[in-house]
This record gives C-alpha cells, structure tokens and sequence, in this order.
C-alpha cells in the first residue's frame, strides 16, 4: 500500500486489557498501523456491506506534537510529546473466519485489526483535569451498547502511549 502512495499516518494499541490478553493467550498488547486512507472525516458515510467482520469501538485518539525518534523512558516523557486528543470510533475489521480461536499471531498478520478510523475535533490536552477520567458511552437507538473509562487502557492513557510509542520504535 506505501508502493502506492499511502503512508502511515498512526498507530493503535489493541488488546490492551488483561481480561482480553488472558483470553486471547496474548502476554502483552499488540499494535496496527494506520496508514492515509484508513482515515475518514467526521460525517462520512461507509458501505457496511463491503466490510464484512466490521465492528466499532469508541476510543481516544491522542495527537504528538513532534516526532518521537528514540524511546520514551517514563510517563512524564509520554505527557510531554502528546499535545491533543480527539474523541474517535475505530472500525476495525477481524478478518478471520473463526473469531473464537484468534491467536496473536493472527491479529498481527491482520495488523491489528486496523481498517478505518474517524476522529472527532480535537482539544488540548492540558485543556482536561485529567486524561484517565474520561468516560465514553456509545449508543444505538437511544440503548446504550457499550461503555468504558479511559483508564482501561494499559490502566493510563499515557502508559498506553509509552508502550505504543516504545513498540513502534
């Protein structure tokens, strides 16, 4: 896909609850890559059909203020190079036929799980009390569907970027 003109534009961490890690027989989060035309704008429209094994997820998008060339040693470096967050959904797409027996290996051969993501505005970070508190709901026909605090990820936004970005490197 980078042969032909995409780039990647970010990265993700996935299955990075221990509940999850323990049932997928994963010792540690895994990562995908988002490349260009993985990105959709608010509002867009997508043919669901075309996208079989498309799911969606409510998830934070947190925005570097500069490139991130050596590895990060602490939190604090974390918090330093993340200027913006948005709140996102992510649908990602598991394309394997037996959901039930996904191995990391699999996950990692279909790059996360990667395949669109949409961002909403963003803000600055310093502009939130605090990053780990936030807490997403996301709802269909007025029933709530799912629900989760930022926390849960990694249990700190920033250790999430730490590993993220230490991984990537």
């Amino acid at each position: 896909k980078v042969a032909d003109g995409d780039s990647a534009v970010g990265y993700k961490a996935a299955v990075t609850g221990k509940a999850a890690q323990k049932t997928m027989g994963f010792i540690e989060p895994i990562f995908g890559t988002f490349l260009t035309g993985m990105i959709l704008s608010s509002g867009s429209e997508i043919d669901g059909s075309q996208l079989p094994g498309l799911l969606i997820e409510v998830e934070i998008a947190l925005f570097l203020g500069q490139d991130v060339t050596s590895p990060l040693n602490s939190r604090d470096e974390a918090k330093a190079v993340a200027v913006e967050v948005a709140p996102a959904f992510e649908l990602p797409r598991i394309r394997l036929a037996d959901r039930s027996a996904i191995k990391a290996v699999d996950m990692i051969a279909d790059n996360a799980g990667a395949t669109l993501v949409v961002a909403g505005q963003k803000q600055p970070l310093d502009s939130l009390e605090d990053l780990n508190q936030i807490h997403a709901a996301l709802f269909k026909d007025s029933r709530q569907i799912n629900q989760g605090l930022a926390s849960e990820a990694m249990g700190n936004q920033y250790d999430a970027l730490l590993w993220l970005v230490n991984k990537v490197l």
